[in-house]
């Protein structure tokens, strides 16, 4: 369990104390007599005995809950049977997995879900949210699936040398120039700095706009991070008071969001269920 996890468990266990009332107590704000409050927690299947009794927020739904059952009408329920949304819910357990390129997909997934104005499934749209928040940690969008790379800092130093090279290129850079300025800066020979630029073409933008596009995106990314350099204390403002906030490090929210996928997954089955 993440940092940020165990912090929200006792945030929720503090609230719980705070929220329990005796059964008098309860009766006083609801008007009603306690031996009448007593009765029907019975009914509602909650033993207490005394006005004394403590009383939890549980209990309290529960009441609540056999109360409105109470005042609802029986109507017979026709069972209806739909199929949970494969698509996502495999696009969510390849991203809890850490599949190459699922996030990227995911986010293209999304794209086109919102350009042909289909509804957004609850946990994928959770999903897209996680990712755009490590994106925001990160700097950077996701990358494309790239095919398994051989060396992941070469890997790393190629996408940097794409981006470079054909922010050079959309501007006027001359081929000639822009490889012999990448090859002095990476100190690699020009023929190595185009095998290192072609495995990128995709991710960096196949057209002028592409490229134009990933760069603005990758540069407010990178202005909202610069300009929040104490991003992860913002945290504390998010929180009641009633339970010091720990000094989140941004391994800390990292380590959530990816908890947080982790957990979607688990609800993330194929299978046909009854509404």
């Amino acid at each position: 369990m993440s940092k940020i996890s165990d912090y929200q468990k006792a945030l929720r266990k503090k609230k719980e104390e705070d929220d329990k009332q005796t059964v008098e107590e309860l009766a006083v704000e609801l008007m009603k007599k306690p031996g009448h409050l007593l009765k029907q927690l019975k009914e509602a299947g909650i033993q207490k005995s005394k006005a004394s009794d403590v009383l939890t927020l549980r209990d309290k739904n529960q009441l609540l809950k056999h109360l409105q059952n109470l005042h609802r009408l029986k109507v017979p329920r026709e069972k209806i049977t739909s199929q949970v949304a494969a698509e996502t819910n495999k696009l969510i357990r390849r991203v809890a997995q850490e599949e190459n390129g699922a996030e990227f997909e995911a986010l293209n997934y999304f794209l086109g879900t919102v350009l042909v104005g289909e509804k957004i499934v609850p946990d994928f749209q959770k999903l897209i949210n996680l990712i755009v928040a490590k994106s925001v940690l990160v700097g950077a969008l996701p990358m494309q699936k790239l095919g398994r790379p051989k060396v992941e800092k070469l890997d790393a130093i190629g996408l940097q040398a794409a981006s470079r090279y054909w922010e050079m290129i959309d501007s006027g850079v001359s081929y000639d120039e822009a490889v012999q300025k990448l090859s002095t800066e990476f100190h690699k020979s020009e023929r190595h700095i185009m095998r290192l630029i072609a495995p990128h073409k995709k991710t960096v933008g196949e057209t002028p706009e592409k490229r134009a596009t990933h760069r603005s995106w990758n540069n407010i990314m990178r202005e909202f991070y610069m300009s929040h350099p104490n991003f992860s204390n913002s945290f504390a403002k998010m929180f009641e008071p009633k339970i010091p906030v720990p000094d989140f490090t941004d391994d800390d929210c990292m380590e959530h969001l990816e908890e947080m996928i982790l957990e979607l997954a688990t609800r993330a089955q194929s299978l046909t269920k009854k509404i």
